[in-house]
């Protein structure tokens, strides 16, 4: 039972990925910037806001079927860090350092959403099987050579199993 929770956990843990990473930083980037760098004004707060519509569209938006799956993800993050550095010329005129602080927490959080993208669609890091099982026999593995023939490079640990079940004593 504790492996099925363990695996619920990781499984749980890699499908909200990036919207953790985002909200993580949100909470302990932006938020903590804010208060620490003086009282909170309109333009802080419509940053923290701008920001963290950036992190709900992260968890609400899906992946996209493309080259760059995080399209939607990284996107949005990329375009509320816009919004919150705009805002600031927009509003007063100028742009102060808790403010600027708050646009690169912004670009941090655009990254942590990415890399919780590449969390979520690594092929050797996202379980495989309905059951949260890793399927290692897909992983590719290095040539190797036998006596008899050799496994290339793409294929994969299941056909080196069965090249080496070949062999009489079942060694490589």
């Amino acid at each position: 039972m504790a492996d099925h929770e363990a695996t619920t956990i990781q499984t749980i843990g890699q499908r909200y990925a990036p919207a953790l990473i985002s909200f993580a930083v949100l909470v302990f980037g932006a938020v903590q910037t804010a208060a620490a760098t003086g009282p909170f004004n309109l333009v802080v707060i419509l940053q923290l806001v701008a920001l963290a519509v950036g992190t709900g569209s992260t968890y609400f938006l899906p992946l996209v079927d493309t080259k760059w799956q995080g399209a939607f993800k990284t996107g949005v993050e990329l375009v509320t860090t816009a919004v919150a550095l705009v805002l600031p010329f927009a509003i007063v005129g100028h742009i102060t350092g808790p403010q600027i602080l708050l646009v690169i927490v912004g670009l941090i959080k655009a990254i942590g959403a990415q890399l919780g993208v590449a969390i979520r669609v690594d092929p050797q890091v996202a379980p495989a099987a309905a059951d949260g099982a890793f399927d290692v026999s897909t992983l590719p593995v290095a040539e190797v050579e036998t006596e008899d023939h050799a496994v290339q490079a793409s294929s994969s640990v299941a056909e080196l199993v069965a090249a080496a079940s070949k062999d009489e004593d079942g060694s490589l």
